[in-house]
């Protein structure tokens, strides 16, 4: 279930919508959020269920502009869901489905922030 601009409620299974943070007041500071969610099914996969967590250890690490950052983490019997930063844009692939191949110059913008992303994943 994807819904943007859409306010999520605690263990709501959402690609897009917006979170509470921390912030002055009862309420906080609402931030559109991306969430990947881990449903039942996969969740009985022992080996996916690591390589999620990982996956958030990971991001929580990070603090650089070329990757998303992480908000939450969150398990339940039901599910795991990892919250992060939502990226403002249009996917790699809906371009390349709506344009066409990128010329060199593009491709290369696309490029530089992707490997300074990993650089900094595996430093």
């Amino acid at each position: 279930m994807t819904r943007t601009g859409a306010r999520v409620g605690v263990g709501e299974a959402v690609g897009v919508g917006e979170a509470v943070g921390d912030g002055s007041g009862a309420s906080g500071v609402l931030a559109p959020v991306a969430v990947k969610y881990l449903g039942e099914r996969l969740r009985r996969d022992t080996a996916f269920v690591r390589e999620f967590r990982a996956e958030a250890r990971l991001l929580g690490g990070l603090d650089t502009p070329y990757v998303v950052r992480l908000y939450e983490y969150v398990e339940a019997p039901s599910g795991a869901a990892i919250v992060m930063e939502l990226v403002d844009g249009i996917a790699l692939r809906a371009l390349l489905a709506q344009e066409g191949a990128t010329g060199p110059e593009a491709a290369l913008v696309v490029l530089k922030g992707s490997l300074l992303g990993l650089a900094a994943a595996h430093a």
